[in-house]
């Protein structure tokens, strides 16, 4: 015979006796614990008439909840169950040490994602109370953020195990596609490229030749009468970079000698040693006006 029931069957008269002296759900509650020596579970009334009398009965719903509540709380303290912390902190620790952050969560919610669909909770599947208890609060809080109501009835341990675990598990996956989704917003960043301003952009044209084919276009229309507008150029590069016609002209010096500072060619090498196009490259280096003015 189970403990209880001998203890019970042995002082059964002189402890229902006190036990109905008792006034608050907590006192009848530690009274379990300390004079039957066991946790309070309904189950334990299923075919044990003789334990009726040990029955904590609930005035309202209020009761109800908090029956549950200890019930739950007590087993918890008696045994290492996951909670939805424990659970975090574990996955945090395994996300500092990994480089592939975005691989590891999708790897830990498709675990999940299984264990569900094929329904196997834990050693929940042999255990019908358990597994379908579980399977009801994951997707109740899962797709309708609907939290375990425990002030309907008072559960057995087997239940409240089952409805608690499957809560706790919907909020872990959640809190998985929230970090899935900050990381997939990380790679979808694109990086902002330094702002290039008008002198590097015109020296840029310079280095390609662009501005001198200008040039040699404007001379061309000169020799053959047939005269271009003589701000042509100045006017076209202004369009081209979005800029002042008059800011073009003040930079277009010869061969753009007074716009060749330090930073701007280093910036313009930079790009075309990128680009791997040496010949303009050995063209800066060479060019007998690049002094490297202060800006």
């Amino acid at each position: 015979m189970i403990m209880y029931r001998q203890i019970i069957a042995k002082n059964g008269i002189i402890l229902s006796k006190e036990f109905n002296k008792l006034n608050s759900i907590e006192q009848k509650f530690n009274f379990w614990r300390e004079k039957l020596r066991c946790l309070y579970d309904v189950d334990k009334f299923v075919n044990h008439p003789e334990i009726e009398y040990f029955r904590i009965i609930p005035k309202d719903n209020k009761e109800i909840a908090i029956i549950n509540k200890l019930c739950l709380q007590k087993f918890q303290d008696n045994q290492d169950i996951e909670t939805f912390e424990k659970l975090k902190v574990a996955f945090e620790n395994k996300l500092e040490q990994t480089k592939n952050k975005l691989r590891l969560i999708e790897v830990q919610k498709r675990n999940i994602d299984n264990l569900v669909d094929e329904k196997k909770i834990y050693n929940y599947k042999s255990d019908k109370v358990l597994n379908d208890s579980f399977l009801e609060a994951y997707f109740d809080y899962y797709v309708n953020l609907k939290i375990p109501d425990l002030s309907n009835e008072v559960y057995s341990i087997k239940r409240l195990i089952g409805l608690n675990s499957g809560y706790i598990f919907a909020c872990y996956h959640n809190y998985l596609d929230e970090l899935l989704k900050q990381e997939r917003n990380k790679d979808n960043v694109i990086k902002k490229e330094p702002e290039i301003t008008v002198n590097q952009q015109l020296l840029i044209l310079h280095y390609l030749g662009f501005i001198n084919k200008l040039d040699s276009l404007q001379r061309i229309g000169y020799k053959n009468k047939n005269l271009p507008d003589k701000d042509g150029k100045d006017i076209i590069i202004s369009k081209l970079l979005n800029s002042k016609q008059e800011y073009i002209r003040t930079k277009l010096s010869k061969n753009c000698n007074n716009i060749k500072t330090q930073n701007d060619i280093e910036f313009v090498r930079n790009i075309f040693e990128e680009l791997k196009i040496q010949e303009i490259v050995e063209l800066i280096n060479n060019d007998p006006d690049n002094r490297f003015k202060e800006k």
